[in-house]
């Protein structure tokens, strides 16, 4: 790309990128510090929650005379970076955005520049070059030669294997290869973040469709799956097919799940990887999951709001004030030219109905006071003691102990057991309510499903009844537990 044609485009992504826009604008640090902080654990947190975090952040940066007073409060602060595309709000629940995500990691690098992990990004090109050699060659000859020389070499540590030569990484390749896993990992969610863009992205240019150009139903039917063509083969849409592939096979998502626990119970990880880096290793296929599972429900409120802004005619009505807009416009502008009075009739109505009544007080607006009638409510003085009978209601479980329980049954035992196996060990005797967190917790860890199997588990509730539940067959062992019981997702 020559100079003339790059200056100018760098000028459009510097006014409208928001990457760009984030980390030139005046609260860039406090920004990014707030989504570091506030999605550090999860991907999505309640708007009030974060509000609240804001506000408590704010309050101890200004007593610490690191942020300069100011009239903003945190709501401001949230619907400025909202609007600005930082972040995401969606039924009340906050994101942050693929451009946040990106000037987080970008202002992390500027700190992080490590010439060390030199030798192990270049082991990384070489294997990824290999691999697609091997994939592109029409030639089938070079293929086998290619394939045959993995094959030696994987033979060849064979052999030094079983003649005892085990060839050990010194601790400054371990600490490269463990932040190159690491730095790999943690930007596996970027396409999630650039697909979901470009669904909204998608729905935005549709609903500007309908109201804009006067598109029938087969026409904006044709450009939905034009759309939705163009979406699935996007860099981001072919990047969630292979990830939705990989993570619905049980087989190498178990297998994968199982190499990350056992680089992270290995002395080099717990060295030089810190408590939240192992945390975020740990649950990386959970994460995985639940940003795919995400994806699936943005593309399905997507399609379920379309059709109902279609079906509703809501389209016609905003067409319609648009054109009623433009009117008053283009009057607007006559009048200055012309020097014609405001107050001049510009002929220009909106039907929108009419108002009927039939005397004059049902125009009088009532005071709240004629409504409501507060004469036999007695005002009574709240308790301090809470009585034995509401304590036993407020009496819950916690899924945490309970995943305590069953890895040491697991242990005891020494072997893989069922449910039905861990409540004849230990009786469940709190009703469906411990049932149901038994289940929750063989969910959490991954425990294999028995398929076409149940089981039949006696539960005892709180009252002394016994009931019979009817459950999935599901096979667990002490190895599906991670080493912090506390970062299972329960």
């Amino acid at each position: 790309m020559t100079f003339t044609t790059l200056l100018p485009r760098l000028n459009q992504l510097r006014k409208e990128h928001a990457v760009w826009q984030l980390l030139r604008s005046d609260n860039a640090p406090l920004t990014l510090a707030f989504i570091a902080e506030a999605f550090a654990e999860e991907n999505e947190i309640a708007f009030n929650q974060a509000r609240t975090l804001l506000e408590t952040l704010l309050h101890d940066a200004r007593q610490a005379e690191l942020l300069p007073e100011s009239s903003v409060d945190a709501a401001s602060y949230l619907r400025q970076w909202i609007q600005a595309r930082w972040l995401r709000e969606l039924d009340n629940q906050l994101t942050c955005t693929d451009a946040g995500q990106v000037a987080l990691r970008l202002a992390y690098s500027l700190e992080q520049r490590e010439t060390q992990a030199s030798a192990s990004r270049l082991r990384i090109v070489q294997e990824a070059v290999r691999d697609l050699l091997v994939a592109i060659s029409p030639d089938k000859s070079q293929r086998l030669a290619l394939l045959e020389q993995q094959k030696a070499a994987i033979q060849r540590e064979i052999d030094a294997l079983q003649a005892g030569e085990v060839k050990e990484l010194d601790p400054t390749e371990q600490r490269e290869q463990l932040r190159e896993v690491f730095q790999l990992a943690a930007t596996l969610t970027n396409d999630f973040r650039r697909l979901e863009d470009e669904i909204r992205q998608m729905d935005q240019s549709l609903r500007v469709q309908m109201i804009s150009e006067g598109a029938t139903r087969g026409a904006v039917l044709r450009s939905l799956l034009a759309q939705e063509n163009s979406l699935l083969s996007s860099d981001a849409g072919r990047a969630f097919a292979g990830f939705f592939q990989l993570l619905s096979d049980q087989d190498r998502s178990a297998e994968f799940r199982a190499q990350l626990r056992a680089i992270l119970a290995s002395p080099p990880a717990q060295q030089h990887l810190s408590t939240q880096e192992g945390r975020f290793l740990g649950q990386l296929i959970h994460e995985l999951r639940r940003e795919s599972q995400r994806i699936l429900d943005v593309r399905r409120r997507t399609e379920e709001s379309l059709r109902g802004f279609f079906d509703s005619k809501q389209y016609l009505e905003h067409r319609t004030i648009d054109r009623l807009l433009n009117q008053l416009e283009q009057t607007a502008l006559q009048f200055k030219a012309h020097n014609i009075s405001l107050k001049t009739e510009t002929q220009i109505s909106l039907p929108s109905g009419k108002l009927q009544f039939f005397s004059l007080s049902r125009l009088k607006l009532q005071h709240p006071n004629t409504q409501i009638d507060n004469q036999p409510v007695t005002v009574q003085s709240n308790e301090i003691m809470i009585d034995t009978e509401t304590l036993h209601y407020l009496h819950s479980l916690r899924i945490s102990d309970i995943a305590a329980e069953m890895y040491a049954v697991a242990c005891q035992i020494g072997r893989s057991l069922t449910l039905a196996e861990f409540c004849q060990q230990r009786p469940l005797k709190s009703g469906l309510e411990e049932l149901v967190a038994c289940l929750r917790v063989c969910q959490a860890i991954d425990a294999a499903r028995v398929e076409q199997r149940e089981e039949q588990i006696l539960v005892e509730d709180k009252t002394g009844g016994q009931l019979q539940a009817s459950v999935p067959c599901y096979r667990f062992s002490a190895d599906l537990f991670p080493k912090d019981l506390q970062s299972l997702d329960l």
